[in-house]
């Protein structure tokens, strides 16, 4: 009986590295080495929502010194430059009640990010856009909605470069 367990803990760890499974910060990323010093350079924001590009930078740089393990740094001794677009972002009402209330919100948002060599301005990664789309329940605020889109496209963004895509 004790023999079985060390072998079904070792099928387990197979079958999971079969279908992609890895630990933060061990997948092979498109970001090399040498440039995981790193600085923001631009973020374009042409939605209505003022608040949104420090929710969206913030978020960005949190998962990638998580899961890439940067060092975000001042534009002086960045080796990277990220710009980040927010190409569209809206949150619409999809279902209210007889008052007006809304009981569901639907989120969208896509953005993109493109990683250059501070050195000679060559562009080391570059994302295809990416589009997040929920619907909140009406005990979430429009702040949780907007902020839970805004992680979930960010998390996604980021698999991208992990995956070097």
């Amino acid at each position: 009986m004790p023999m079985r367990t060390p072998l079904l803990l070792l099928c387990l760890a197979a079958s999971l590295a079969a279908c992609g499974y890895g630990f933060v910060g061990s997948a092979p990323s498109a970001l090399p080495e040498d440039v995981r010093s790193l600085a923001m350079d631009t973020v374009k924001n042409p939605t209505l929502d003022p608040d949104l590009p420090a929710l969206v930078i913030s978020r960005f740089r949190d998962e990638m010194t998580q899961r890439v393990k940067t060092r975000w740094t001042d534009r002086s001794e960045a080796r990277g430059l990220v710009s980040l677009t927010i190409q569209r972002y809206y949150l619409t009402t999809e279902l209210s009640d007889k008052t007006d209330r809304t009981l569901k919100y639907n989120a969208n948002i896509t953005l993109s990010a493109t990683v250059r060599s501070k050195l000679d301005d060559r562009v080391i990664w570059q994302s295809d856009l990416v589009t997040y789309k929920e619907t909140y329940l009406q005990a979430d605020s429009e702040e949780d909605a907007r902020t839970r889109a805004v992680e979930f496209a960010v998390r996604r963004l980021v698999d991208r470069l992990e995956q070097a895509y």
